[in-house]
């Protein structure tokens, strides 16, 4: 096998990982927003997960909204578990899709919401 064969089958499988992972967005996206739907029961937690990006911290997540950062770290937590925020390697959180992009809307706080 030459290096342009090589280099000819890696574009195709790049290009094929590229394919399927377009598909499972598709397949996997209602499941993800009916698990998310179920998951949150607060205003606020909608914010807390629009804000995970795998790099802020917990005091990061939750300021300005009313719960602490120790709720907010054991929702992380559930989440995780769930399989709809995923752990990085530096221990912070990130979501596996925007609400944007499930098509969900970021609910308002109410103002006297704790």
């Amino acid at each position: 096998m030459t290096e342009q064969d090589t280099q000819e089958l890696l574009k195709e499988l790049v290009e094929l990982t590229r394919q399927n992972q377009r598909w499972l967005r598709v397949i996997a996206r209602d499941n993800v927003e009916s698990a998310i739907s179920s998951a949150f029961s607060e205003a606020w937690e909608y914010h807390v997960f629009e804000r995970l990006d795998g790099n802020s911290s917990l005091s990061e997540l939750s300021d300005g909204l009313p719960p602490s950062g120790r709720t907010v770290g054991r929702r992380l937590n559930n989440w995780q578990q769930l399989g709809i925020a995923v752990q990085t390697d530096g221990g912070q959180y990130d979501k596996i899709a925007s609400l944007d992009m499930l098509g969900m809307d970021l609910p308002e706080l109410e103002e006297n919401n704790e």
